[in-house]
């Protein structure tokens, strides 16, 4: 397959542009959520991370990365904390210090982040 020289040009710069827009929004920080839970982000290029501790009644991990104008991770409780369950959830950041579920499997109980 050939590509124009143009073609060429709009694939780096949509690439460029992507991993800007990824990196610009970095989540890393402690964020509060509606279900109670303290979640300790980490962001990595456009690749999320997360520890959500939610006192005893669960604890879970995440990872995924950003799509487009959303992030799309997947999830699953860890020992510390009473659940087992697992899923995926897509957060869509309303502004800076707003993370808002999009779509959520496997009873996700959070609906908002807060950054603190």
């Amino acid at each position: 397959m050939r590509f124009t020289k143009a073609a060429l040009i709009a694939i780096v710069l949509v690439s460029a542009l992507w991993c800007a827009s990824a990196s610009a929004q970095d989540l890393t920080g402690v964020w509060r959520a509606s279900d109670g839970g303290t979640y300790f982000i980490r962001q990595v290029g456009g690749d999320v991370y997360w520890f959500g501790d939610g006192g005893g009644s669960f604890s879970n991990v995440a990872y995924g990365h950003f799509e487009g104008d959303h992030i799309r991770l997947h999830w699953a409780d860890v020992p510390r904390g009473a659940a087992r369950s697992q899923g995926e959830i897509v957060l869509v950041m309303e502004n800076p210090g707003r993370l808002v579920a999009r779509r959520a499997t496997g009873g996700f109980g959070a609906r908002v982040w807060t950054r603190q």
